[in-house]
């Protein structure tokens, strides 16, 4: 194989890389563990690999967007609520745990 330069009987290869357990990773060279990236023969299955992992990747992000989004549309309810609640103070404390991102986020700038 060309990753790891080990020499393996290609029938038993061709068979095992086929086998799917459910996790989206390269497979492992048998011997030494180094994955199978480089190997042409079995370039279309790393491929398939690469593109589901680039399909887990979009969906993970794309909710971390949203929550980002939803979150800063909390945070201004919050804000605006406190405003309410506390209308004598002229600064609202929230703390330390908020950076000047969100604090500017919530005032609109």
């Amino acid at each position: 194989m060309e990753d790891c330069k080990h020499v393996l009987e290609a029938t038993g290869l061709e068979q095992w890389m086929a086998q799917t357990d459910g996790e989206i990773k390269l497979k492992d060279c048998p011997k030494c563990k180094t994955p199978i990236a480089k190997t042409q023969r079995f370039m279309n299955m790393v491929k398939t690999v690469y593109q589901d992992v680039q399909h887990v990747k979009k969906r993970v992000f794309d909710n971390m967007r949203e929550i980002e989004a939803s979150r800063g549309v909390l945070e201004k309810k919050l804000y605006e609520l406190r405003k309410k609640l506390y209308p004598c103070r002229e600064e609202l404390d929230f703390g330390n745990h908020y950076d000047i991102y969100r604090t500017n986020l919530l005032e609109g700038n």
